[in-house]
């Protein structure tokens, strides 16, 4: 346009920032009376940039989902920025907490942000470019430039610690089972397919739980005495975000005794009668038991009198008391085992036990003396014959059949009576003068507990003369 003396020239769009230009009036203007410019007139300008710059992308992008925790952070200008405006002050990254570490480096017009160390799993995380990043030209951004992503889970979860510990013993046999993780698992992919407890035969039912971090198997029943045990976390389980462990997870735990032991047998068994006097007292254990527990003041017999003497031995599940000497003859006898008896894990009987038996009377009765003595003279022809024995006889064993007393020529008439441990031949008439008799006690003569002499008995003597 022109006006006056003044010529306009109005571009139709705003001229370039930071361009030289050149004018030129050519000699194609002329004045009012027709006359052109001696020469073309030029100059030159340059525009200056008062764009402010901005961002136009960003790597993630804006609320961006499943992230990798192993992301590098970069953002792109709209033109080229100053390099000593782009910096860990300029280009931030928040956890929600604070701000994390890293360094940030800048080229042609993108700037990215390096994490010192991988970003957290499932995390939201915001980065900020602030106004103090500038361009060539010194203009700032508006305003701060604010977005979001959020990181996806990729690490694989782990068990961090189970109960019972790997390796345990002396586990109590209602222990539940349990396995903590590293993270958040879910539930549904806790299970008896996932969770599983062996006791070498097979698996053992029972039930699984899940709630915070940790899985828990409980058993239908107690677990067994003295059992190892396995138990096996499978690459089933599941974070959520469905991330499996590298590995099944395993470990063993041992349980403990916890079961009082019993006296399972006897001998003699109880209520026994006619037990041999050299009888051993024997007690056999339903499990192997701690030797120095098992000796005379846990292992006793007595009978009505008292304790009787002896020692105590132990081999396996078998405790024999051995008594000093033979037993009595017809004596009720009353063993006890107390409680101070243990086993090998310290578990000692739940009561006393006690049993009691009855001797027999199994010593053969023997001839401790006569009357006349054997071999003796001169005795008087009016004598009676007497042998006393070491025990009690049966009375009906005492006869003319088992007690006879001969002249020689043969048996001699008479009479036997006997009482206690003595039995009596009373000739039917006077001896004969100057004669050699012999008695004699068979084996037909028993004592009360119907023993026999081990042999016959026989003794002889010789009558006074006849003066």
């Amino acid at each position: 346009s022109y006006s006056g003396t003044t010529a306009t020239f109005v571009p139709s769009s705003n001229l370039s920032d930071s361009t030289t230009y050149t004018a030129r009036i050519t000699t194609g203007v002329k004045d009012s009376a027709g006359n052109a410019l001696a020469a073309d007139y030029t100059w030159s300008f340059s525009t200056v940039d008062t764009t402010l710059p901005i961002i136009i992308a960003t790597n993630p992008v804006n609320e961006a989902t499943g992230v990798a925790i192993t992301s590098a952070i970069a953002v792109t200008f709209s033109e080229a920025m100053q390099l000593s405006t782009i910096n860990t002050n300029t280009f931030t990254i928040s956890d929600g907490k604070d701000n994390i570490s890293g360094t940030v480096s800048y080229s042609d017009t993108t700037a990215t942000f390096i994490p010192s160390n991988n970003l957290f799993d499932s995390t939201t995380y915001t980065a900020i470019i602030t106004t103090g990043a500038r361009d060539l030209f010194g203009n700032a951004m508006a305003s701060d430039y604010t977005w979001s992503f959020t990181t996806v889970d990729t690490t694989l979860p782990t068990v961090i610690s189970a109960s019972p510990a790997k390796g345990a013993i002396g586990v109590a046999i209602n222990s539940i089972i349990t396995a903590t993780f590293s993270e958040t698992m879910q539930p549904s992919t806790m299970n008896t397919h996932t969770f599983l407890v062996s006791d070498g035969s097979g698996k053992i039912s029972g039930t699984v739980s899940y709630h915070g971090t940790t899985a828990t198997f409980t058993s239908t029943s107690n677990l067994s005495d003295s059992t190892t045990y396995t138990a096996r976390i499978t690459t089933g389980v599941r974070d959520l975000a469905g991330n499996a462990m590298a590995s099944d997870y395993t470990w063993g735990f041992t349980t403990g005794d916890f079961i009082a032991p019993a006296v399972s047998s006897t001998s003699p068994v109880n209520g026994a009668t006619g037990v041999a006097m050299n009888s051993a007292i024997a007690a056999t254990f339903s499990e192997a038991m701690q030797s120095s527990t098992i000796n005379t003041n846990t292992f006793t017999v007595s009978d009505v009198r008292g304790k009787i003497g002896g020692t105590v031995s132990n081999s396996g599940t078998t405790a024999v008391y051995t008594p000093s000497g033979s037993l009595s003859d017809s004596t009720t006898y009353t063993a006890r085992i107390n409680t101070g008896v243990k086993d090998l894990s310290g578990n000692a009987l739940a009561s006393d036990y006690t049993w009691s038996f009855t001797t027999v009377d199994t010593t053969q009765p023997i001839v401790n003396s006569t009357t006349p003595i054997n071999g003796a003279t001169g005795v008087a022809i009016n004598s009676t014959i007497t042998a006393t024995f070491s025990e009690a006889m049966e009375s009906s064993t005492m006869n003319t059949h088992t007690f006879t007393v001969s002249d020689g020529h043969g048996n001699i008439s008479g009479t036997v009576s006997s009482g206690g441990t003595t039995a009596t031949f009373a000739s039917s008439g006077s001896l004969s003068h100057s004669t050699v008799y012999t008695a004699r006690i068979t084996t037909g003569a028993r004592d009360l507990a119907g023993n026999a002499l081990a042999s016959d008995y026989t003794w002889s003597f010789m009558t006074t003369e006849d003066f």
